[in-house]
């Protein structure tokens, strides 16, 4: 909802998410199976399956697991990309 002035109010500001808290705790978990390199590896698909696995997620249950970490981390290392290449455009 918009303020008089126009504007979002703060309680507006940040949207309910209260129903991803299983995915985002598992996106976390789960970034750290990563393998250690040069860069930010993705979170390796064999480490999501052992993830659901261990909290018996199986069905349609893994397939919206699987989408949803993978478009987290896919959100996630295009943010750092970026981050990375506006810091060598800086540096040139």
């Amino acid at each position: 909802m918009l303020s008089e002035k126009g504007r979002l109010r703060d309680e507006d500001a940040c949207p309910n998410v209260e129903y991803l808290e299983f995915y985002i705790e598992a996106f976390h978990e789960l970034g750290t199976c990563r393998n250690s390199g040069m860069g930010l590896a993705p979170i390796p698909f064999l480490a999501i399956l052992e993830y659901a696995r261990l909290y018996d997620i199986e069905g349609e249950s893994l397939d919206d697991l699987l989408h949803i970490v993978r478009a987290m981390d896919s959100a996630l290392m295009e943010h750092e990309s970026k981050k990375g290449s506006n810091k060598n455009a800086k540096a040139n």
